[in-house]
């Protein structure tokens, strides 16, 4: 087989700047963002994963850590962690 070359120009993604909405008969319902959740509710958060720590459940203490470095990214998590 030969060599494909690489396209030149590639497609970037589109920008979101606002949720999608969606019209089903009389309901509308727009499109959810964790990420926004997750950065208006740092208490709930918080919760969750002290009571991931004293019930032992290593998978939701991973999936909440998970969830708070790709929302904010490892620096800021590293920054306000450090004493």
């Amino acid at each position: 087989m030969g060599k494909q070359k690489t396209a030149i120009n590639r497609k970037k993604a589109p920008i979101k700047s606002t949720p999608k909405k969606i019209k089903i008969g009389e309901m509308t319902l727009t499109e959810h963002s964790p990420a926004q959740w997750i950065k208006d509710n740092p208490d709930v958060m918080l919760k969750g994963l002290l009571e991931a720590f004293r019930d032992g459940d290593k998978e939701a203490v991973q999936d909440i850590m998970g969830a708070l470095t790709r929302t904010h990214g490892i620096a800021k998590v590293s920054k306000k962690n450090k004493s």
